[in-house]
């Protein structure tokens, strides 16, 4: 079963809309929907549980202050029951059934603990979602401002690759994740050292260097 974690921040309207492209493309016996609402405004929390809160799929949970997005995804994925979580940003619609692909994928080859699908703007361009882990020669780069260009075309190179069937990259973006709860629980989920940004790189990292 799929396990949907969204954290949000008075983004109601977003997520509104992104639960219902969710629920157009999954079976109603493959998934929950947990919703973490990091101190949004009382006028959204009152929007957020008039517009989901009936949904018997849905659980919302609203903390009293905002701690970040690792923090707000721990907090939901202790709450999963799915083996499979898929993180998602409450601005994100799912066009197509990339639900049944990675359940597909994560059958044929368990030694798969992360994907991501790809991600299109709203003017239907593919946009950057992987990347390689920091090192020492990204670091040389980005002292004469180099890092950038040679991270876009490292990008472009692998949409390029795109006809595999699928490409083993060091790191995916946060903003959709799947991961295998077992692994997430194993490597002790996110570090909430990060408030934001770079969580999901950290966390790629601490799954790659376990294994998986």
């Amino acid at each position: 079963m799929f396990s949907v974690i969204i954290v949000n921040h008075n983004l109601t309207n977003n997520i509104i809309e992104s639960v219902k492209s969710v629920l157009s493309f999954i079976s109603e016996n493959e998934y929950e929907i947990i919703i973490v609402d990091n101190n949004s405004s009382q006028g959204e929390k009152k929007s957020l549980t008039n517009a989901l809160g009936n949904n018997t799929h849905v659980k919302i949970s609203f903390l009293d202050s905002n701690k970040g997005f690792g923090y707000g995804n721990n907090f939901g994925i202790a709450k999963a029951s799915g083996d499979i979580l898929f993180l998602l940003n409450p601005d994100t619609l799912i066009t197509s059934n990339i639900f049944k692909d990675v359940k597909e994928m994560i059958e044929r080859f368990p030694e798969i603990s992360v994907l991501g699908p790809k991600i299109y703007n709203e003017n239907k361009i593919q946009e950057k979602s992987i990347g390689i882990f920091p090192n020492l020669f990204l670091e040389f780069l980005n002292i004469f401002f180099l890092n950038k260009i040679f991270e876009k075309r490292y990008f472009n190179k692998k949409v390029k690759e795109n006809e595999a069937e699928f490409l083993e990259v060091d790191w995916v973006t946060g903003s959709a994740i799947f991961i295998r709860k077992s692994i997430f629980e194993s490597i002790g989920g996110f570090d909430t050292n990060f408030f934001m940004y770079s969580e999901e790189i950290d966390l790629c990292k601490r799954i790659k260097d376990t294994g998986g």
